[in-house]
């Protein structure tokens, strides 16, 4: 029998930084593994020179996979740009590219950049096959959010053909059940929607605590408390809470220290700030390497996530399942009703916070005072650490796509019957 062959579509891949782009090598590998054909199609991913002579492939456990990037390679000194205009381009680039390949049984297409759904409608109406869209982020709903609002008329154009191309997917996969009942009163019918949350990387779980290597990069021994904050510094992240945290604690908590390794569009924000209030306490570090990521997310005392209000159910910040891969509490500002807050209140793995930097600071100068607070959060956080694993999301990514090449359309009891936020 001929092995099923399919595609998977998305802006980024590893070495190229995003966590889409780590979600999907892990589900390329796994297909493979589970005696696919896979082709993964990028615009920033392993410089053409590696994927020809094999060694990007095997340094990333990718073997008997073909690599397509259309933008060129990415690397640590490059980042992958983003922004209305370098979005459309890679969207451009990526159908053109799609369209040069043979048919495949099965298009998988993330949301990076926000169109990839579109991009699937054209490819099963132009090439056959069956398609799953796969949701990061609700678009264009998330954009006024964001700050980014279109206009009026072309936000409605917009929202018409995104809910007609998330309809006419074979089936679409979300991170969430708030992310379900948004994408259910889009119109797409909820025995097509499948709830897959997103997982940690498999080195956070079996990260340990490193004292010495925090001491290190810190630049000296912490006399207290560290909280971290790892990953995107996007415009979905409130990140001027930070500041207006660290200013407040400056003053009230000097021995805390909130350490911020990431980059993003709105890092220069925090460097402004730092500057300009002389904070000490506040560090800003350059993206780390995974290993380097894993290990100072289980010597942090706590992690700190982000969400801007409005944003529940279009988005999960997914360093809270990060934090929590890490055995770690997580405090969270953002949405009360988003999917993350609901996943920490089940846990009792972390706090959930209004979205200021007064209700942060206050938050974790309460745990620095009360240490017996903080080592209730911390054991809970290690109890949840054994959750949601990589196998398990994968082995049911796996049997979704097996189901829709093969006209079975699994019914998630997570979804029906929702009407609103869960």
């Amino acid at each position: 029998m001929t092995a099923r062959s399919v595609l998977l579509i998305n802006r980024v891949l590893p070495p190229a930084p995003g966590a889409s782009g780590r979600l999907l090598a892990d589900l390329a590998r796994h297909l493979a593994q589970a005696g696919w054909r896979v082709t993964v199609l990028v615009d920033q991913g392993p410089g053409p020179a590696a994927i020809r002579d094999g060694t990007a492939a095997e340094r990333d456990g990718m073997p008997d996979i073909a690599v397509v990037v259309t933008g060129g390679a990415a690397g640590p000194g490059r980042a992958a740009s983003a922004g209305v205009r370098a979005y459309a381009a890679a969207g451009w680039r990526l159908l053109r590219a799609a369209l040069r390949l043979p048919p495949h049984d099965l298009v998988i297409t993330m949301t990076d950049p926000p169109l990839l759904a579109l991009l699937a409608s054209v490819l099963r109406r132009l090439r056959g096959g069956e398609t799953l869209h796969w949701v990061q982020d609700l678009y264009p709903d998330l954009l006024p959010v964001l700050g980014r609002p279109l206009p009026q008329p072309l936000s409605r154009l917009a929202g018409r053909i995104m809910r007609a191309a998330l309809a006419d997917q074979g089936a679409v996969l979300c991170i969430g059940p708030c992310m379900a009942a948004r994408l259910c009163r889009a119109g797409v019918p909820a025995s097509r929607i499948t709830v897959v949350p997103n997982w940690p990387q498999d080195a956070l779980r079996s990260a340990q605590p490193d004292p010495i290597r925090l001491a290190a990069l810190l630049g000296r021994r912490p006399p207290g408390l560290v909280a971290l904050y790892a990953g995107t510094l996007g415009l979905a992240h409130p990140v001027e809470i930070l500041g207006e945290a660290a200013w407040r604690l400056a003053r009230s908590h000097p021995q805390i220290t909130l350490l911020v390794v990431g980059a993003g569009r709105q890092a220069d924000r925090l460097v402004e700030v730092v500057a300009r209030h002389r904070l000490d306490n506040l560090r800003l570090l350059a993206p780390l390497p995974e290993a380097d990521i894993a290990s100072l997310s289980a010597s942090a005392d706590l992690h700190i996530a982000l969400m801007r209000e409005g944003a529940a159910g279009l988005m999960l910040p997914c360093k809270v399942g990060a934090a929590l891969g890490a055995g770690r509490p997580v405090l969270f500002c953002g949405p009360a009703e988003s999917g993350a807050a609901r996943m920490l209140r089940d846990s009792g793995a972390g706090l959930v916070l209004p979205p200021t930097g007064g209700a942060l600071a206050a938050a974790l100068g309460r745990l620095a005072d009360e240490p017996a607070a903080l080592a209730r959060l911390q054991r809970q956080a290690r109890a949840a650490r054994q959750g949601w694993t990589r196998a398990e999301a994968v082995d049911r990514i796996g049997r979704l796509a097996a189901g829709v090449v093969g006209g079975v359309q699994p019914v998630d009891s997570a979804v029906l019957g929702m009407a609103g936020p869960a």
